[in-house]
């Protein structure tokens, strides 16, 4: 979805998270409750990956001298992340995207991400009884915290841009790369 309706833009990311935790939950009690290993297409297809959120900036349009510190773009490009928890950050996102695209001229587009939502993050409340598995089952078919794949390389300015399609929209990203968009 390519918009700068910035309401529908956070209700497709509301949208696509609420999904993902879905289907993770519904793939994860059928695993615990019978052994049901999840289909691979749903991986595949990103059931269970963050909504990305895509900021294209074309760069004929510029903010002039701000004094802010946030809602700031420096080139032209596509900047990229993933979004955890939409519905949460709803009026912080809002207040991003107004900038950018009053700023800036931006177009936003919303879609899956590669990062998987990790299995642990979706298990409170929601009734899956998980006593008869063990973490390393759980892990062997579904996304695991995996800590190696979270790292501060934007943050420290070691970000190789050269491996993706995208640059970073945030400094801290979810696990996993950014490089194959689906919108």
């Amino acid at each position: 979805m390519a918009s700068n309706d910035i309401a529908a833009i956070l209700d497709q990311l509301c949208s696509i998270y609420d999904q993902s935790v879905a289907s993770l939950r519904e793939a994860l009690a059928a695993y615990c409750e019978n052994g049901t290993q999840p289909d691979p297409a749903l991986r595949a297809d990103r059931a269970f990956a963050y909504p990305e959120l895509r900021v294209t900036y074309r760069g004929d349009q510029t903010a002039g001298r701000l004094t802010r510190a946030f809602a700031r773009l420096t080139q032209p490009g596509t900047y990229a992340c993933s979004i955890a928890r939409p519905a949460m950050f709803r009026d912080y996102l809002k207040t991003q995207l107004e900038y950018l695209v009053a700023d800036y001229g931006v177009v936003v587009e919303v879609g899956r991400s590669e990062s998987e939502i990790p299995y642990p993050y979706v298990l409170d409340g929601s009734g899956i009884n998980v006593d008869r598995v063990t973490a390393a089952e759980l892990s062997r078919w579904f996304p695991s915290n995996e800590l190696s794949h979270i790292g501060d390389e934007i943050a420290d300015g070691d970000w190789d841009y050269s491996m993706r399609d995208a640059r970073p929209l945030a400094l801290f990203d979810g696990p996993g790369p950014t490089s194959a968009w689906r919108g």
